[in-house]
């Protein structure tokens, strides 16, 4: 008995010493990995060692684990200033690689205040972590509003702007030209402000993260407003070929859905009017959309519920307030076309859809008004036809074949992919001078603010300057 006693108290003091020994070695494991300049290398022995930090949709994991949490502008030039290659995240809902680095990435989410209301422009002046969840209902409650949303409010106003994030109605320009005014950390840690009369602010709004930190937003208001939605199912494809224009402007905004679970018919037609507007008097009798049927059943998880008057808030996204996107885990991918291509552009994929079926989760159409910020999505004078696409896995690898023929396919339509969405077009499918006409001022004004290329990462090298040298 005092033998086996001894035995144990051996064996739990072994234990005992082998956890300390595990404890001591994670301490200085983490205290070396802190100022260690080769977790920025991110070579592949670290990649299957590290536990890193992964976007939204789980279909990439960031690069390094040297995350900087700042909380005010005076700590992010302190970042910036010790930085030798920096990018920066909010809400992660990127499916690109635009927002990664293997130097350092730094967070907004800290940076998550309302600094300023300016009630006789109207402006709010925010840091740029904070989502739209949190500001819709504050805006609301003063009386104000913003033009239009993304589909979700989960995203940062930073991350939004600088991806050129976007709601749906030809009268709807992206989120980046909501933004009157900016201020940026520069690659020297200095503050730069990028007023409205500022030429430079058409590039820095939706820049990219290749100008610096922003560390101000200031945005344009409206007076508030209630929207009312309706949803009709089951519109026969030929329908939305024969009436896609007219009912684009029946309302403020119009999301078109199908799952291609009966191509001869699109599952949903939303039309989201402003309340008490002549576009809401119109359809407000419509009981059948050419031959799409009036549903008045909730539709989870959408946010706007049918024909009951909400905040603009709530009738303006595509999922309830504080929702992320779709169930589960899913990778997006999205292009636009001229608004003239639409139709044609649509047809073509319908032509597609067998070679796609099995991968395809549903494809969402939208329109988005023109801009004149020069690296938009939407650049030009008139609107686009947002065409996009939700796979039903997330892994790329399974998703690239599908995507490489609808590339080929939109390409013929002047397409254009989504900066914040995956994608295998080659930049010279679309940097051309007819899309992008401001592409070498961009470019210029992105050396004269970082000669060092601070804020250059793969994505950018490849998609803005196309180069080769990975900077990272």
């Amino acid at each position: 008995m005092k033998f086996l006693c001894h035995f144990i108290c051996i064996v739990e003091t072994q234990q005992l010493l082998f956890f300390l020994l595990l404890l001591v070695a994670d301490i200085v494991h983490g205290k070396g990995q802190k100022g260690d300049k080769s977790v920025a290398k991110c070579d592949e022995q670290n990649n299957k060692e590290a536990i890193r930090l992964h976007n939204w949709g789980d279909n990439f994991k960031f690069c390094t684990q040297n995350i900087e949490y700042p909380r005010t502008t005076a700590e992010v030039q302190q970042i910036v200033r010790r930085a030798q290659k920096l990018r920066v995240f909010g809400s992660r809902h990127s499916y690109s690689k635009i927002a990664d680095s293997c130097g350092t990435l730094l967070s907004t989410l800290g940076m998550n205040s309302i600094i300023a209301f300016n009630g006789s422009r109207p402006t709010v002046t925010v840091q740029p972590g904070i989502t739209y969840t949190d500001l819709a209902p504050i805006l609301y409650a003063k009386n104000f509003a913003l033009p239009t949303l993304a589909g979700i409010a989960e995203i940062t106003i930073g991350g939004a702007t600088q991806t050129g994030a976007h709601g749906s109605g030809l009268s709807n320009s992206n989120l980046a030209t909501q933004v009157r005014s900016m201020r940026v950390v520069l690659a020297n840690g200095t503050e730069a402000y990028f007023g409205p009369e500022s030429v430079e602010l058409r590039a820095v709004a939706c820049g990219l993260g290749a100008f610096g930190v922003i560390t101000e937003v200031e945005l344009n208001l409206v007076p508030t407003f209630d929207t009312i939605s309706y949803d009709f199912v089951s519109l026969p494809t030929d329908s939305l070929y024969a009436h896609f224009d007219e009912m684009h402007r029946m309302g403020n905004n119009v999301l078109m859905v199908t799952t291609f679970a009966n191509i001869s018919v699109w599952d949903r037609v939303t039309i989201t009017v402003v309340a008490n507007s002549s576009q809401h008097q119109r359809i407000a009798n419509i009981s059948n959309l050419f031959g799409a049927s009036l549903s008045l059943a909730p539709n989870p998880p959408l946010e706007s519920e049918a024909n009951i008057v909400q905040p603009w808030y709530y009738g303006l996204l595509h999922f309830r307030l504080g929702l992320s996107g779709s169930d589960g885990i899913r990778l997006e991918t999205e292009y636009f076309v001229p608004y003239k291509n639409g139709v044609p552009a649509i047809k073509a994929l319908f032509d597609l859809f067998p070679q796609i079926r099995h991968i395809v989760s549903a494809l969402v159409i939208r329109t988005v008004k023109g801009d004149d910020l020069w690296l938009s999505m939407n650049n030009g004078n008139g609107p686009m036809v947002a065409i996009h696409f939700t796979w039903s896995d997330n892994r790329p690898s399974k998703a690239k074949h599908a995507v490489s023929q609808i590339e080929k396919v939109l390409t013929k339509f002047g397409a254009r992919p989504h900066w914040g969405k995956y994608y295998t077009m080659k930049p010279s499918q679309f940097l051309k001078s007819s899309i992008y006409p401001h592409l070498n001022d961009f470019k210029k004004l992105a050396e004269n603010l970082d000669p060092t290329h601070k804020f250059r990462n793969r994505f950018i090298n490849e998609n803005i300057f196309e180069s080769e040298q990975i900077d990272d």
